[in-house]
């Protein structure tokens, strides 16, 4: 009877330990994001320099991708074509003002080719948050406004990961290999 008490709690331990890790958010990290021929990007944006792209950049390098300035050094191209948040306010506070507002950032992009070739053609994804401020307070001095945006940054670069890894992307991949090879 010891034996089987031991056995039991050490089992739900374990398991109260995994439900705790993916309860909180943890996922096994991936290798990478793409196959290994494609882990050379260059990013083709206006904005080369925003937070957003800051943080792309990382999440590829911590994901195996590099990222190159020289397009001819790439093997794959992510042309980040719109980026850009809209904030609308949700309800009106007693005195007329607004005390919720609904942030929604808005990423268009493409994957192409060294040649050109379109792997992905122009795809919108999107994240959004509600933000609740007292109605005393304005959205445009708030650094929560700030936070947010940095949230569905995160957000977005998390989608355009799982729209990068799919097995739809893969195959696009694989069969412009095999384009290429027959050309």
């Amino acid at each position: 009877m010891k034996h089987f008490s031991i056995k039991f709690f050490k089992w739900s331990f374990i398991v109260f330990l995994t439900a705790l890790l993916f309860g909180c958010g943890f996922h096994p990290r991936h290798t990478s994001v793409l196959p290994e021929q494609y882990r050379t990007v260059y990013i083709d944006t206006n904005q080369p320099y925003s937070e957003l792209m800051t943080a792309l950049k990382e999440a590829l390098h911590n994901n195996g991708v590099s990222t190159t300035r020289d397009v001819n050094a790439a093997t794959l191209t992510l042309h980040i074509l719109h980026a850009h948040t809209d904030t609308k306010s949700q309800t009106l506070g007693p005195s007329n003002n607004a005390s919720a507002y609904v942030i929604t950032y808005y990423l268009t992009f493409a994957l192409a080719l060294p040649n050109g070739k379109e792997i992905l053609g122009p795809q919108t994804i999107t994240s959004s948050r509600t933000l609740s401020l007292n109605p005393d307070q304005s959205i445009a001095n708030n650094n929560q406004a700030d936070i947010t945006t940095h949230a569905l940054e995160r957000d977005i670069i998390h989608q355009l990961f799982y729209v990068l890894s799919s097995k739809d992307m893969d195959s696009a991949l694989h069969q412009s290999v095999n384009i290429r090879r027959s050309s």
